[in-house]
Formats: structure tokens, sequence, C-alpha cells
């Protein structure tokens, strides 16, 4: 009789068991189902990070106390993955070249003529095959942002959006989506420019009396020098604003990225957009387009009479 009793309650123990296992596996399954996409992303990317997880904590353990930053740099990390760059190794590589590139320039007075374009073109051609740039891997930025240069990515952002005139009383989506971005174009070295920038312009998007247009003409005015390369080495890769700033010569894809940490970093939302080739001849082409008010205004990358 006893061995039937402890029989039964054994069965009874078992069957309570198999329906508590259950019923966690509900409550796992429910709270997986309750977990957002964008928590979904932020756990992966912070998977992905590997041995750089513990910069990206620092940064989520930094803002723990204000919701609007912590939410941005959620935002920052939850889409690193796939996004990367050089190491500024890079342009210590090639700035051989640079300084070359420069010193003909010079020579022409930075006239884009014939006979610079010739001799640019006979540059790059010569030192192209004696760069090891193509032996060169673009680094993920989930593996490789320290967690003090992001802080001070974000801070930097979120105090250009208050002081723009144009833009604070966007939506915290747009600028996320258009301002707060640090990279606009896989493959260039991060850096500092959204700092320099900052500090170079201070105050530029500030006057509530003048048309957004004119503020921004009036900047790129400033950059006028920095002209079209008109194809001339045009394979010739560009890593960061200062070597731009530098050689002053580029394609629309430089300079349009150029444009956007320059005006996100003064609290602007803008974007790159972008034809694949043209309908009527061949070739691609790239410009930029500021997003205020919910509207979209397109604009040619390089300084002119009129851009827009």
């Amino acid at each position: 009789m006893g061995a039937i009793f402890e029989k039964n309650k054994l069965k009874q123990d078992n069957l309570m068991k198999n329906k508590i296992i259950q019923y966690c596996i509900v409550i796992i399954l429910f709270c997986l189902s309750c977990q957002s996409e964008a928590d979904k992303r932020l756990d992966a990317a912070l998977n992905i990070a590997g041995e750089n997880k513990k910069e990206l904590q620092k940064v989520l353990e930094h803002y723990k106390n204000d919701p609007e930053k912590l939410k941005a740099a959620h935002f920052l990390i939850e889409y690193m993955p796939g996004h990367g760059g050089y190491d500024t190794k890079i342009t210590e590589i090639m700035q051989p070249v640079y300084d070359k590139h420069r010193n003909i320039s010079e020579k022409y007075n930075w006239d884009n003529s014939l006979e610079w374009q010739k001799e640019i073109d006979s540059l790059w051609e010569k030192e192209e095959t004696n760069i090891p740039i193509y032996r060169a891997s673009i680094k993920q930025d989930v593996h490789t942002i320290q967690a003090k240069w992001l802080i001070k990515e974000i801070d930097l952002a979120f105090d250009a959006w208050k002081k723009n005139v144009y833009t604070r009383n966007s939506s915290f989506e747009n600028f996320c989506r258009y301002t707060l971005p640090y990279r606009f174009q896989n493959g260039i070295c991060l850096d500092n420019s959204r700092e320099v920038f900052n500090r170079r312009h201070t105050g530029a998007f500030s006057n509530t009396a003048a048309d957004f247009r004119t503020a921004v003409d009036s900047l790129f005015h400033y950059y006028r020098d920095i002209q079209h390369n008109k194809f001339s080495a045009a394979s010739m890769p560009v890593y960061q604003t200062s070597t731009f700033e530098k050689i002053k010569r580029g394609l629309c894809d430089h300079k349009t990225w150029y444009n956007c940490l320059l005006l996100s970093s003064l609290g602007m939302a803008v974007s790159i957009d972008y034809v694949p080739a043209w309908g009527n001849r061949s070739g691609a082409h790239t410009w930029n387009a500021l997003i205020i008010d919910g509207k979209t205004y397109p604009f040619e990358p390089f300084w002119e009479n009129d851009i827009w």
C-alpha cells in the first residue's frame, strides 16, 4: 500500500514539475515576444561587440539618469553593426601623396587647369601601386569605438541641436536619424571633426531673422576653395575631413559626407541622396538635403551661386 502511495506521489510531483516547466517556457516566450525590435537590435549589437562590449556598456551606464541621451546612445549602438572605417594609420600611409597633391595645386595657384589635371593624374598613376591601402581592412565601429569618444559625440550633438534655431523644435526621431550620426559613409576614419566644426562655427545657425538657406550659403562660402577635382585622380581615397581640407579637391561623394559632418555638427538635420546613373548620360551623382519642419531641401554639394 505504501509503495503505491509513493508511486502516485512521484507521478503527481512529475506532473507538477512539467507544468512548472511549461509555465516558465510560456513566460519566457511571452517576454521575448514583448521585447521591442530596438531592444533586440541593441542586444545583438552588444553581443557582436565582443571584447568592446564593456566600452559600449559604459556609455549606457553614463546616461542611465538621462532618458533622452540614453535613447540616443541606444540608437547609435543599435545601428553600429555593418558600419565601420579604416584606422587613422591609413591616412598616415597616404600622407606623402596628399603632400605632393597639395604641392602641385599650389604650383598652379589652385587653378584646375588641364595642366593641373594631367599632373595630378600622373601623380596618382605613379603612387597608386606603391601605396598598400588595399591590404587595409575596414573595422566595424562596434568593435572599436571607445566610450569616452562616443559620449563626447552625443553631448556635442545634443548641444548643437538645442542651439540651432531651425531644427531645435524638430522631433527626437529626426534628430537621431539626421543630426546625431557620427558616420555618413563607411571607410571614413573617425576623428574629432564634430568638435572642430562646432568650435569653428559657433552660432552659425542662431539668427532667427535669417532664412536657413542664407545661413547655409554663408557657411558654404567659407569653404568655397574646396572644389570638384574634375575627375583627376578620381580613385584616390580621402579618409578624413582634415585631409579633404588640405588637398581641397575631390568628388561629389567626398563633399557630401564632408557636408553632412559639417552641418550635423552644427545641429542641422542632413542627409545624402543620389542617382546611380543619369537618364540621358553615363555617370552617377550625389548631393545633400536638409530636413526642416518636415520638408526636404536638396542642394548641390560644392559651393556656387545657387546650390539649391
